[in-house]
């Protein structure tokens, strides 16, 4: 391990994923930035829980990989969840290798607050971990397309059996008015401002209102944070 302490100004980061390769990688970003701090480096799963619970890092930089054929990367997906499970309030942007919409959804649907892509360059990753730090979400834009397609499909954005844990938290359910949720099922659904308007029965500002409270009372600023929200908080549907 090489864990670090820094000083109290910096953002504490930790790094785990398989490969030595992308670790570094990785680190090269934050170390050409004074601002953070990496407190250790994981390439192993059987320690990642425990870093994550010891360490107490700002924010956590996970690449997330695995099929039946790598054991490696199914393990470190579990010890993701352990990880959640310990830390609730734990911060992960999840590295993943593909851009299917499966492989975008897993993670957070998991508890991360961010999904890059394995190549995202170091401004993206930088600017997802300022989003992350200030209560938003972070997706990497090349995986925005995806995420609309397969919400605007109509794919099974909700799922009976999802784990109590992944559905809203009551404080946020509380901050948000029935309308309100019922415009964020339908924006998560892929409609435009103007299709909700017409499925709700009221004008394009009145949706545009609403949303703007969703976007403040779910601390995000955009239509793509507030969905990716909606996926991890797991908003029931609308009656």
């Amino acid at each position: 391990m090489t864990e670090s302490t820094g000083n109290p100004t910096q953002v504490r980061v930790l790094i785990a994923d398989g490969s030595m390769a992308t670790r570094r990688s990785i680190r090269t970003v934050f170390d050409n930035d004074r601002w953070f701090c990496i407190v250790d480096e994981i390439g192993r799963p059987q320690e990642f829980v425990n870093a994550c619970v010891e360490l107490a890092p700002d924010i956590v930089i996970l690449g997330l990989s695995g099929s039946a054929g790598d054991p490696e990367g199914l393990a470190m997906k579990a010890a993701f969840h352990r990880a959640l499970r310990a830390v609730p309030a734990l911060c992960v942007i999840a590295i993943v290798a593909g851009d299917s919409a499966e492989e975008l959804l897993e993670p957070v649907r998991g508890g991360a607050r961010g999904v890059l892509l394995r190549d995202a360059p170091a401004n993206t990753l930088l600017e997802a971990v300022g989003e992350v730090l200030a209560g938003s979400a972070a997706l990497d834009p090349r995986l925005t397309g995806t995420l609309f397609e397969y919400l605007a499909a109509g794919s099974g954005f909700f799922f009976a059996t999802d784990p109590p844990r992944l559905r809203m938290h009551p404080a946020v359910m509380r901050a948000l008015s029935p309308r309100e949720q019922e415009v964020l099922l339908l924006l998560a659904q892929g409609n435009r401002n103007k299709e909700i308007a017409a499925q709700l029965g009221v004008s394009v500002g009145t949706v545009k209102t609403h949303l703007r409270h969703i976007y403040r009372k779910l601390t995000v600023s955009d239509r793509t944070a507030a969905v990716l929200t909606a996926l991890q908080l797991r908003l029931p549907e609308a009656a």
